[in-house]
């Protein structure tokens, strides 16, 4: 079971985070003007260094932004294969271990995994799982999840739609440099 060490209150300000995949790259980063950082590289496990699979170098990251004010999330892999499942429990298990405030998730599959076995851990729904619609974030809001992220073609009128829907849950707007075109069982194409 999870327990938070802060209050489930939903963040009422913006939070400007960012992805960072490998102790590597958070060891080259400037962090201060950051609020959280999602941890690993969720396209491919098999990235040297990726945090996910580098278990010891996940929970130096999470004690160094914790023990800096940040909050640590941890993502998980966008495409899943069931071999994957036994290393995101060992990396999941290791982040709350180390502190972790919550976990990305992208696929259905893996939210279920995750909020069965580690009930109480806060999840964000990604922007990668297919929230084009108020149903669909309204399902995931009833399924507890604390924080909602809506596909990334969306105008900004059909986010607010979504939001206006699901106002108890914290809601995301990623803005991004660059866009994936697809995932695979074998990388980010």
């Amino acid at each position: 079971m999870f327990t938070p060490a802060t209050s489930k209150a939903a963040l009422n300000f913006p939070e400007l985070s960012v992805a960072i995949t490998t102790a590597e790259i958070l060891a080259d980063v400037d962090i201060s003007g950051l609020d959280a950082v999602y941890l690993g590289q969720p396209y491919c496990l098999k990235i040297k260094g990726n945090l996910l699979i580098d278990l010891s170098g996940l929970s130096d990251a999470i004690k160094k932004l914790n023990s800096a004010g940040k909050r640590a999330y941890l993502t998980t892999p966008i495409v899943p294969k069931n071999t994957d499942f036994s290393k995101i429990k060992a990396a999941v298990e290791c982040g709350i271990k180390a502190g972790i405030k919550g976990v990305e998730v992208h696929d259905v599959g893996l939210f279920r995994m995750v909020k069965n076995e580690y009930p109480g851990l806060p999840i964000h729904m990604s922007s990668l799982a297919n929230i084009y619609q108020p149903e669909t974030a309204a399902y995931y809001r009833d399924q507890g999840v604390a924080r909602i992220v809506p596909a990334n073609e969306l105008l900004d009128t059909e986010m607010k739609i979504i939001k206006d829907a699901v106002d108890k849950v914290e809601f995301s707007i990623p803005i991004y440099g660059r866009l994936p075109l697809g995932m695979s069982y074998a990388c980010m194409l």
